[in-house]
C-alpha cells in the first residue's frame, strides 16, 4: 500500500528542513500516475508501480528526489535548460542526504560511491561524450551528467565547504533567490559570498569543464629524523576527459605505521 511505501516521508521532510530550511508549501502530497514522476507543488506525480512497492531503496530514492525538488526547483529554479544540474543534481543528492539522515553514514557512503561509479562508467557513453554540467548540450539536458554527475558534484561541493558552511550557503541561495531563477554564475557567486570560500576554481574545474581529475602519489622519500620521519613527496595530477588542470584542490595525505 501507499502507507507502507511512504513510511519514511516524515523523515525525508525532517532531513530536508535540516539541510535546506523550512518547507514553505503548506502541505505535501503524492498522487499516483501510470508512469513517470514530476515535482508539482502539493501534488507530486509518482509512478504507481513504485508507489505501492513498499519502502524499498528505489521507492525511497525517488520519493526523496521528488520531495527535494520542493526546495531545488520549486523554491529556486534555473534560468535555462543549460543549468538543469542545479535542480536535478541537488534533488538527486537530496536522496543521498535522506539516506544519511535515516539510515546512517555507511548507507549514505554506499549510495554516494555507487552513484559516482555509475557516472565514471556510463555518463560519457550515455550522453555522447564528456560534457560540462553547466552549458550541457540541449539533447543531453536530462542525461546521466545532469542527474548523477550533478549529485556527485554537489557532494564534492559539500566536502569543499564543510558541512556547516554547505548548509548555511545552500539555505541562503534558496532564501535569497526564493521564487526566482539562478544560473551557474549566480549560484557560484552567492555560495562564495555567503560561505566566505571562493568557489571560482571549484566551478571552473567541476561545473564549467567536462571530465575528471585524479591525484596520484608519484615519488615518496622517507628519512628517519630522531623519533620521527621527514617525508618528501610529489603528487601528480592526471585528467580524464578534462581539458584543464584543476586548481586550488584540497588534498589530505595521511601516514600509517606498520
Amino acid at each position: 500500500s501507499m502507507d507502507d511505501s511512504f513510511e519514511y516521508l516524515g523523515d525525508a521532510i525532517d532531513a530536508f528542513e535540516s539541510w535546506y530550511g523550512p518547507y514553505i508549501w503548506g502541505r505535501v502530497g503524492f498522487v499516483l500516475t501510470p508512469v513517470g514522476a514530476m515535482e508539482h507543488v502539493h501534488n507530486i506525480a509518482f509512478p504507481r508501480g513504485t508507489g505501492v512497492s513498499g519502502p524499498t531503496f528505489d521507492m525511497n530514492r525517488l520519493m526523496a528526489h521528488e520531495l527535494a525538488h520542493q526546495w531545488w526547483g520549486n523554491v529556486t529554479t534555473l534560468s535555462s535548460p543549460a543549468n538543469m544540474w542545479i535542480k536535478e543534481g541537488n534533488a538527486e543528492y537530496g536522496a543521498h542526504l535522506f539516506t544519511e539522515y535515516v539510515f546512517g553514514r555507511e548507507a549514505f557512503i554506499d549510495q554516494v560511491k555507487a552513484n559516482h561509479l555509475l557516472v565514471l562508467k556510463t555518463a560519457h557513453i550515455d550522453d555522447d561524450g564528456f560534457q560540462p554540467l553547466s552549458g550541457i548540450p540541449y539533447e543531453q539536458t536530462y542525461g546521466t551528467h545532469t542527474y548523477n554527475k550533478g549529485a556527485s558534484m554537489i557532494h564534492n561541493m559539500r566536502t569543499y565547504l564543510g558541512d556547516s558552511l554547505f548548509r548555511v550557503a545552500q539555505s541562503a541561495v534558496l532564501e535569497d533567490f526564493a521564487l526566482s531563477a539562478v544560473d551557474a554564475e549566480q549560484y557560484r557567486d552567492h555560495l562564495s559570498l555567503v560561505s566566505g570560500v571562493d568557489m571560482t576554481s571549484f566551478f571552473q574545474d567541476w561545473i564549467f569543464s567536462p571530465g575528471f581529475s585524479n591525484f596520484e602519489l608519484e615519488t615518496l622519500d622517507i628519512t628517519p629524523s630522531g623519533g620521527a620521519y621527514e617525508v618528501d613527496l610529489s603528487v601528480q595530477q592526471r585528467l580524464r576527459g578534462a581539458s584543464l588542470l584543476h586548481t586550488n584542490v584540497p588534498l589530505s595525505v595521511t601516514f600509517f605505521d606498520d
